[in-house]
């Protein structure tokens, strides 16, 4: 422990030696120091994200000007980075898109996407109203509530939905659509 602290204190006091002796083994040795890295950030990525998380919330307004700044000077870059992120997380997209619509239309409520997949399960990856099978691809968020009529953002007020159910449904209240389903079963293969 002893020389623990003594190690630490030395590097307090003598940091430019440090710093020049960390570069010439990055220039001597930079496969090496990479894969050491590397195998680092991968045996501590759940520290690396949190640490991240948190300092990021600490430091705000000097790292979001630092960020703008970053994707200005490497607009090229920036867009691959969220193609590839877009097209690695589509349920994620689907649920960020989502929750951009209900805020710009002021509902009440958060729903995450771990909230949503637990729905999704709930209702057996189903189509609330038609009972089809339903895959990350298909499904659509629906609110049984429509925004409209005042419904919230909350879990409780999602339900999985086919494309189908969802653009016929539009705003109509859960009572209403399903006195429509009932109405017109031949479209919904009810009949």
């Amino acid at each position: 422990m002893y020389s623990k602290l003594r190690t630490k204190a030395w590097r307090e006091n003598n940091k430019e030696f440090v710093a020049a002796r960390s570069k010439r083994r990055r220039e001597l040795f930079p496969e090496k120091i990479n894969a050491w890295m590397k195998a680092w950030r991968e045996r501590n990525a759940e520290h690396i994200k949190e640490y991240s998380k948190q300092y990021y919330r600490d430091n705000v307004e000097q790292v979001l000007p630092k960020r703008r700044k970053w994707h200005r000077d490497n607009n090229e870059r920036s867009r691959q980075n969220n193609k590839n992120w877009k097209s690695a997380n589509p349920d994620k997209v689907k649920m960020y898109d989502h929750l951009k619509r209900a805020r710009k239309n002021g509902a009440p409520g958060f729903c995450n996407p771990e909230q949503w997949e637990a729905r999704f399960n709930y209702h057996g990856r189903k189509c609330r109203y038609c009972c089809c099978k339903l895959d990350d691809s298909t499904v659509q968020v629906e609110h049984m509530i429509p925004l409209r009529h005042g419904g919230t953002n909350w879990p409780s007020n999602l339900v999985p939905s086919c494309r189908f159910c969802n653009t016929s449904k539009k705003d109509k209240t859960y009572k209403q659509f399903i006195r429509y389903i009932k109405e017109n079963p031949d479209l919904f293969g009810q009949g």
